[in-house]
């Protein structure tokens, strides 16, 4: 007959062999993860330009320019404008 102590021995040694496999899971999948994984390509820069008015940098491709001067919006624009900051090209 089947004592309590080997019953709960048995059922200590099956948590015990879970664990190691649900442990070794884990190993092997963040190994593949890292195998898996790209190599880092450099990322495409973007020229960045202040605005005249309000110093703000933003990238080239955002801003409005009004000759050699750029700005973030129009607002800011007309305002430089009506300063005299930049003339009219």
């Amino acid at each position: 007959m089947i004592s309590i102590r080997s019953i709960l021995l048995l059922v200590l040694l099956w948590i015990i062999w879970r664990l190691a496999q649900s442990w070794h899971h884990r190993v092997l999948a963040n190994q593949q993860n890292n195998q898996a994984s790209p190599p880092l390509t450099p990322q495409k820069t973007t020229m960045m330009v202040r605005c005249h008015h309000c110093h703000l940098y933003l990238p080239k491709e955002e801003a409005l320019q009004f000759g050699e001067a750029y700005f973030c919006c129009e607002a800011h624009q007309r305002a430089a404008q009506q300063k005299g900051y930049v003339g009219t090209h």
